[in-house]
């Protein structure tokens, strides 16, 4: 019989979707799997409309380099999001001891 794992999720994962769903729940009132299927479609989307793009003549490497650059914002904008709410409670902290 096979030893059966649970799926290990590393913390800093954990950790990350929890203040990212916190961060959006508080700014834009949205859970963090509406915005996880938002990104979805989006990418989704602007991968659909490469392919179309590239079929009607278009430069493959622009449509792709610029596919790259739609999907990689999301995660710069998940990034930044994050990051800002924690300068923003560094500060609240270092406010709160003076």
């Amino acid at each position: 019989m096979s030893d059966k794992r649970p799926l290990i999720i590393p913390h800093r994962v954990v950790e990350h979707n929890r203040r990212l769903e916190s961060t959006l729940n508080r700014r834009l009132s949205v859970t963090l799997a509406t915005y996880k299927s938002i990104e979805a479609m989006a990418e989704l989307a602007v991968v659909a409309l490469a392919f179309y793009s590239i079929y009607h003549g278009a430069d493959p490497l622009l449509a792709f380099a610029l596919t790259a650059v739609v999907v990689g914002g999301w995660k710069v904008v998940e990034f930044l999001a994050v990051y800002a709410d924690d300068l923003a409670e560094a500060r609240d902290a270092v406010d709160g001891s003076d």
